[in-house]
């Protein structure tokens, strides 16, 4: 997917907002904007991202968006964390996640689910539970088509 010249200067606003002492943990994971000028900033992060802190970096942002004319006039934002259902897309999100269960989806579609007990800055290891076994699985990020929790209600 192409990047927009909008999508760079939305996330680098964003990433000197998150310079500041009071959003320092947080990260950009992804930018969007779709037809109708809709723009979704998904952010994350190392710690909860709290409704409050969703709110005034909104704030932050639909000021940048406006001062800069970026978009126009008539455009709509969202700021959200990404949710359960969307992919791990940055290494900060996958070493939030150690200790929880993963799907991984790998360039051939095998899928390896497990506890993810290591993050290193070239792959992950996973802990795959078998009937009477455990097998681990170290997986550079180059093979990793997609990863996803799994959530889980116990």
């Amino acid at each position: 997917m192409k990047t927009t010249l909008i999508e760079k200067s939305i996330r680098k606003a964003l990433e000197q907002k998150f310079s500041e002492q009071e959003y320092e943990d947080c990260f950009v994971v992804e930018i969007t904007i779709s037809k109708g000028n809709k723009v979704i900033a998904y952010i994350d992060c190392d710690g909860p991202l709290t409704l409050k802190k969703c709110q005034k970096i909104s704030r932050f942002l639909e000021k940048e968006i406006e001062d800069n004319q970026w978009l126009g006039e008539k455009y709509t934002l969202e700021v959200s964390s990404p949710g359960t259902d969307r992919p791990l897309l940055e290494l900060r999100q996958y070493k939030k996640n150690i200790g929880r269960n993963i799907r991984i989806t790998d360039p051939d579609d095998i899928i390896v689910q497990g506890k993810l007990v290591t993050v290193e800055d070239s792959g992950i290891e996973i802990l795959e539970k078998l009937k009477k076994e455990e097998k681990r699985h170290v997986l550079p990020f180059d093979k990793i088509k997609e990863a996803k929790i799994l959530v889980s209600f116990k």
